[in-house]
């Protein structure tokens, strides 16, 4: 969780990820938020959403806007709840930032309906060689910003098993 109140007219922004808030919010209300012995997955796919709707109902909407990123990474399940969040409910603001190339979790995006997306065509986040490395592996041409550093080089490590992932990531953050 991350809030900060900005120094213009006090305006507050919360930060979460989406089982953060989840988390947060049950936590305000006084609910349990504990997967217990069910399985992970679907808890955090189905009830956490769920249990965020019964703190909604608890302590009721509080965002003039909410603004997501990794939409492509949302499971439809996770929308319903950000509406209510909003005190305007659907008439609130909902800024959406996706990437159809970068979804992990799914073949087809699971979006609300909000109109026709404005295309960012810029890659503005990532370092040349990074997005080169994108490029290839995606076989998709990524434009990004003539001013983009270089940054470092960049290395590809393969894991066949959760436990040597960790060991890879933990050896490359060791280097």
């Amino acid at each position: 969780v991350y809030s900060v109140l900005c120094q213009n007219e006090g305006v507050a922004i919360d930060v979460f990820h989406f089982h953060g808030l989840c988390k947060h919010y049950c936590r305000e209300a006084n609910l349990r938020f504990s997967a217990g012995k069910q399985n992970l997955e679907e808890f955090y796919k189905s009830e956490a959403p769920a249990l965020l709707l019964d703190a909604i109902d608890v302590i009721g909407a509080c965002y003039d806007a909410i603004v997501v990123d990794e939409g492509q990474d949302f499971n439809p399940q996770w929308w319903m709840p950000l509406e209510f969040l909003c005190r305007e409910g659907g008439n609130s603001p909902m800024y959406i930032f996706f990437d159809p190339v970068q979804n992990l979790y799914s073949d087809r995006l699971a979006l609300p309906d909000f109109g026709p997306p404005y295309r960012l065509k810029v890659n503005c986040r990532n370092t040349r060689r990074i997005v080169e490395l994108c490029s290839s592996i995606k076989n998709v041409e990524i434009e990004t910003r003539p001013d983009a550093p270089l940054g470092c080089e960049v290395t590809q490590k393969r894991a066949m098993s959760s436990k040597e992932q960790f060991a890879a990531c933990a050896e490359e953050l060791n280097r």
